[in-house]
């Protein structure tokens, strides 16, 4: 008993002076009020019942698994793995020209005039009658195309009802061929159908007439060293031909992976000239480079994106219309007044970034003894810059939000090798899932 009195006496203290203040604060209780609520804190408080565990079959588990109701990720926030050929789908939705796949494969073939297996490995490509596609035609012919170490190899099976009398009179290289029964390979390694682009004819004697140019201003100077190999036979006649890379481009390490191009063919039967193309221009001439399809080079270079690599909606590229960044010489002095300086992985070369006298960003390029600037068509945009490797510094502009252009510079070069812009993927990405999205808070990552 005595051990009670001394535990309930403090107790007894602490709840009065609490009741007190709060008698105090109210200022409305009766005085009667509070003598009973102070009898009634005089007596010891009940022990707290004590809380029992639920028992261990009842307790969730730290391991259990999500509810089925669980929220899932947003669609654009999936990840989407995409082979070549996936990519080459994607490409095929958002483009306004036929294409074609044109497989890179390991082994070269023998340019001998036979068709080798590598080429099953290509899209066989159908001709159709060059002003009217629905016309029927009285010579079938079939092309296919591949690509192998830095080459375009290119194969005709042309059928013939008379292949006796397959026309074949010009002998001269660069002579009017196409008078003849001929093929034609037309080839724009830009992709752009405004460029200046191939234009190669050989016929069933493997004469070649090859000129650059576009719009009746052609240049028969260019002579490249093509490999032709025909074989007449009792059907027709089968031409195989090899198209060197260095030949077709100004560097043959810097490939577009689209190029626009079409394959004719020139047919002179004893009943009259039938002309056909893999794809038809709707009107007598070949020469319509807006009616060209599109090559779609699997060996291709690819640079900052790719559709191959594409995980749902990003930055989309496409061709520069017209050059978006300049390369100049400067003098070496400049590179001390950049703001900070990043030189190459190697230590070789360095970069800076500063402010010209006409207020435009550049960036400064400096060698042992040389230097350049790097500016662009918005002066007045900030400059982002990163070493791809010892040689290549990739170069970024944010022209909106959603819209900006990138360049890579060679530095041994001392000149800008490519340009893209580039745009949120957005609608297209909409338009190839029918999922809308809403539209990104923050500017497109960098590529």
């Amino acid at each position: 008993m005595h051990g009670m009195r001394t535990f309930a006496m403090p107790l007894a203290a602490v709840a009065a002076a609490c009741l007190a203040l709060s008698a105090g604060l109210a200022g409305c209780r009766s005085r009667r009020d509070r003598e009973t609520r102070s009898d009634q804190a005089a007596e010891p408080p009940p022990r707290p019942r004590r809380r029992v565990s639920p028992p261990p079959a009842t307790r969730p588990s730290a391991t259990a698994t999500a509810p089925a109701t669980r929220p899932q990720p947003k669609p654009w926030l999936q990840p989407k793995t995409t082979t070549l050929e996936g990519s080459f789908k994607a490409f095929v939705k958002v483009s306004s020209y036929p294409a074609v796949l044109v497989p890179e494969v390991e082994d070269l073939p023998e340019i001998d005039g036979e068709m080798d297996a590598l080429y099953r490995q290509a899209t066989a490509l159908k001709f159709r009658n060059l002003a009217d596609p629905k016309k029927p035609l009285v010579a079938p012919t079939t092309a296919y195309v591949i690509t192998a170490r830095r080459e375009m190899y290119i194969f005709f099976d042309c059928v013939s009802p008379n292949a006796d009398a397959l026309k074949a009179e010009v002998g001269e290289r660069d002579g009017p061929v196409w008078n003849d029964e001929a093929v034609e390979i037309f080839l724009d390694p830009t992709g752009s159908r405004t460029a200046p682009y191939l234009h190669v004819v050989i016929n069933t004697l493997g004469v070649t007439y090859d000129a650059r140019g576009r719009d009746r201003r052609w240049d028969r100077k260019w002579d490249p060293k093509l490999r032709v190999e025909v074989n007449r036979h009792a059907k027709g006649w089968k031409l195989e031909v090899a198209l060197p890379f260095k030949e077709l481009v100004d560097d043959p390490v810097w490939v577009n992976r689209t190029w626009a191009g079409n394959l004719t063919r020139l047919a002179r039967l004893p009943e009259g000239n039938e002309e056909s193309a893999w794809c038809p221009t709707g009107s007598g001439s070949s020469h319509v480079p807006l009616r060209f399809g599109t090559f779609w080079l699997a060996g291709g270079t690819v640079y900052a994106t790719d559709f191959a690599k594409w995980t749902g909606p990003r930055a989309v590229y496409r061709k520069a219309p017209h050059p978006v960044f300049r390369a100049a010489p400067a003098p070496f002095e400049l590179i001390r007044k950049c703001r900070s300086v990043t030189p190459s992985p190697d230590k070789t070369y360095c970069f800076g970034i500063t402010t010209l006298p006409n207020n435009a960003e550049a960036v400064v390029v400096a060698t042992e003894d040389a230097a350049a600037t790097i500016t662009s068509v918005h002066g007045w945009k900030p400059f982002q810059a990163r070493w791809i490797n010892n040689k290549l510094l990739l170069v970024r502009r944010q022209a909106r939000e959603e819209e900006g252009y990138y360049g890579i510079y060679d530095v041994e070069r001392r000149q800008i090798v490519f340009e893209e812009l580039y745009e949120d993927g957005t609608a297209i990405w909409e338009r190839l899932s029918g999922v809308k999205r809403p539209r990104p808070p923050k500017p497109v990552p960098w590529p």
